[in-house]
């Protein structure tokens, strides 16, 4: 730590021009080094803001919403409301190929088989009679139109 503290000083002093080549130059120029050193910052030390106290945090995590002054809280009362069912997403099946080995089917322009996914819609089962689909963790079946 020390060497590196020589080496800095070292480093403003060839800077500010104190230690120039030119041998003529007698004048010397005085630096206050406590005074360039007390502005630097510690490279070592992080610039980051510190994370808020834990108690904070627990507290964010048991009332994440302040409460009014009155005491009543409506929110805490209330139960959560659960997401909304997912709408059936539209979906135009052309047509079906069925064979012992091959089921697939044609589905918006494009022919598509088990597993596989277009828009977001992963192709559960091919059957002859339609299809089983799955949107957001929901299976739906589709009939040829």
């Amino acid at each position: 730590m020390i060497m590196q503290q020589f080496f800095f000083i070292g480093v403003l002093l060839i800077a500010s021009g104190v230690w120039a080549d030119d041998q003529a130059s007698t004048t010397a120029t005085t630096v206050d080094v406590n005074a360039i050193l007390s502005n630097a910052k510690n490279p070592f030390q992080s610039q980051l803001p510190s994370p808020p106290a834990p108690a904070i945090v627990d507290q964010l995590k048991q009332n994440p919403t302040p409460n009014d002054n009155s005491g009543n809280n409506a929110s805490s009362a209330a139960a959560p409301v659960p997401p909304p069912e997912p709408q059936k997403p539209k979906v135009s099946i052309e047509g079906i190929v069925w064979s012992d080995t091959i089921h697939q089917a044609i589905i918006n322009g494009q022919v598509v088989g088990v597993g596989d996914e277009i828009n977001g819609i992963q192709i559960k089962q091919i059957q002859r009679s339609g299809i089983t689909v799955t949107y957001k963790n929901k299976d739906f079946f589709y009939t040829i139109e």
